[in-house]
């Protein structure tokens, strides 16, 4: 349905959410994905977050708050690179919402 994190230059789908709303919104932006006001609560969002650790940290958090908090068919596929010592790998991989994992390694 749409993406947590882009840009009006390398969105896929209509709708998005972006680091600078001011600037994206007539373009499609929701506005930043940590912001209190975005809370979907049915859909399938994709997110391919900055790889900056505290990020990854804060998305999982709000992920799973958000999950926690609806009934409704709600889903996210995350792209992120398997840094499995940093506390995002972790709270990635023992969330009670995950469901599968897929990891890429490289040849």
């Amino acid at each position: 349905n749409a993406e947590c994190f882009a840009s009006p230059l390398n969105c896929r789908y209509e709708r998005f959410c972006s680091a600078f709303p001011d600037v994206d919104t007539p373009f499609g932006s929701w506005g930043s994905f940590f912001s209190p006001s975005f809370t979907p609560t049915k859909g399938s969002f994709e997110a391919n977050p900055p790889f900056v650790p505290e990020v990854m940290l804060a998305m999982v958090e709000k992920m799973d708050a958000l999950l926690a908090a609806t009934n409704e068919p709600l889903s996210f596929v995350i792209i992120v690179p398997a840094w499995t010592e940093i506390p995002a790998w972790k709270a990635l991989t023992s969330s009670k919402f995950r469901q599968a994992e897929v990891v890429i390694v490289p040849k």
